[in-house]
């Protein structure tokens, strides 16, 4: 008889940390190293797995665990979930309320606040998490620190470590520290193994691929997907969320070198897989309709529309356009999603030649933008409307000044750092000598007269 199936609330935090390294295949000698407990504490929580699942014995809860994925994703439902654990404090409720009414910023006030107030992991945790979404990385990052040095000698749990880690890799990820953002998600990492492990582990992984986007170094970032993707049909089942954000990256690097066609793009070196964007984006849109995944729906139904757009397929490509379009208005909290899918859409529309829907269609998304300065995401929109002058031979200045602005920012980006040689510093030194632009100038301070670099 199979296993009982046990609901994700039966199962403490440590028992999924025990029963992911034990889909890892480790012994519990080396199950009580990994998690600072004794072997004896293993033992115990292998009986209580036993017991909630309805398995006789290890290998029969393991190869159950591990067979049961293999099955088509329609049908996994049920299954011992790893999602995020749900915390409980007593400010949850009005913090899920107004994130729930589409007011992160009401949400960040309510928790900076507290902050001067509360001590505690959790709400530094709670800050990390909805500074992310607000794009308010700068204050954020001042407010956590000042927590944390008033809770240094309260070390965080093992789990919160991880989610701290996390959140924190996203912060530095959105001011451009990606050398800081890789150190700290691979931090999250269980060493020497592919294998998902707890939710904020498997959520690490996933963003070392999307930090190799977006330095554009997309080889190595389909690499990484790539394993992820192989590794879902061999582990425990994931939060369907997780399996979508993998699937819509998959499916847009089938069709990179299309989407990422500012000038000297290392995209251009992809091959094109327009198969393989159509599958990921049908399977994300399917997966997220059934489990009402918004953000899932707007990127499936995107790489849908990349998709017809590289088969030549216009007008279906134009109707996905729209369907996404449609569905990002109902996405009250994420504005990089909508600034993203904005970028995409002005992209498709210059390419159509539709130059002032395309003007149209960045400028709102610059309105979208946080108003933190050192957003990175504000340097990529300038330089889409910088290309969108020069294919419409507007204002040759104009599409220099934002080129030259798109650039200050990059530079004022310690972590980004373009003595590198990642594919987007690359990338940008050849456009700038193509606009003849000194890159070189970006490397120094501003002139005293307080006319920037270049000019």
């Amino acid at each position: 008889m199979p296993p009982r199936r046990s609901r994700p609330e039966q199962l403490t935090d440590r028992e999924r940390e025990v029963f992911a390294l034990l889909l890892d295949g480790l012994p519990n000698s080396q199950i009580a190293e990994r998690l600072f407990i004794s072997t004896r504490t293993v033992e115990t929580h292998v009986r209580t797995l036993l017991r909630k699942t309805g398995a006789s014995r290890r290998s029969e809860l393991i190869s159950a665990a591990l067979r049961e994925p293999r099955e088509s994703l329609s049908g996994r439902h049920g299954t011992l979930w790893l999602t995020e654990p749900e915390r409980n404090t007593r400010w949850s409720a009005r913090l899920e309320a107004l994130l729930e009414a589409g007011d992160p910023e009401g949400a960040f006030r309510l928790l900076v606040d507290l902050a001067g107030v509360e001590q505690g992991w959790d709400l530094v945790l709670d800050l990390l998490r909805v500074g992310e979404m607000t794009g308010s990385p700068t204050e954020t990052l001042r407010h956590v620190v000042r927590l944390e040095d008033e809770l240094a000698d309260q070390p965080p749990g093992v789990e919160a470590a991880r989610a701290l880690a996390y959140y924190r890799g996203r912060l530095l990820s959105q001011l451009g520290l990606i050398h800081m953002a890789l150190a700290v998600h691979q931090t999250n990492v269980p060493a020497g193994s592919i294998v998902f492990g707890g939710p904020y582990q498997r959520r690490s992984r996933f963003a070392i691929a999307t930090l190799h986007f977006m330095v554009e170094d997309f080889g190595r970032a389909q690499d990484v997907l790539d394993l992820l993707h192989q590794a879902l049909s061999d582990v425990l089942d994931p939060d369907p969320r997780y399996v979508v954000d993998v699937y819509q990256y998959r499916g847009t690097l089938g069709v990179i070198s299309l989407l990422h066609d500012l000038p000297f793009s290392p995209a251009q070196a992809m091959p094109a897989d327009i198969d393989a964007a159509r599958h990921f984006g049908a399977q994300a849109l399917a997966i997220s309709e059934k489990h009402a995944y918004p953000e899932g729906i707007v990127w499936g139904h995107a790489v849908l529309a990349f998709a017809s757009e590289a088969a030549g397929e216009l007008d279906r490509a134009a109707r996905e356009y729209a369907a996404a379009r449609r569905a990002v208005l109902a996405l009250l909290a994420r504005w990089s999603v909508k600034v993203h899918l904005l970028l995409y859409h002005a992209g498709y529309q210059r390419r159509c030649g539709n130059f002032g829907a395309a003007g149209e269609t960045i400028e709102q998304a610059m309105a979208l933008l946080p108003p933190d300065p050192q957003v990175r995401l504000r340097a990529r929109v300038l330089e889409e409307w910088s290309h969108l002058l020069r294919q419409r031979a507007a204002d040759r200045s104009a599409a220099l000044g934002a080129f030259d602005e798109a650039m200050r920012l990059y530079a004022g980006e310690p972590g980004l750092v373009l003595f590198s040689d990642w594919p987007i510093v690359r990338r940008l030194r050849r456009t700038c000598r193509q606009l003849g632009l000194d890159f070189s100038g970006y490397l120094r301070p501003g002139r005293p007269d307080g006319r920037p670099p270049g000019n």
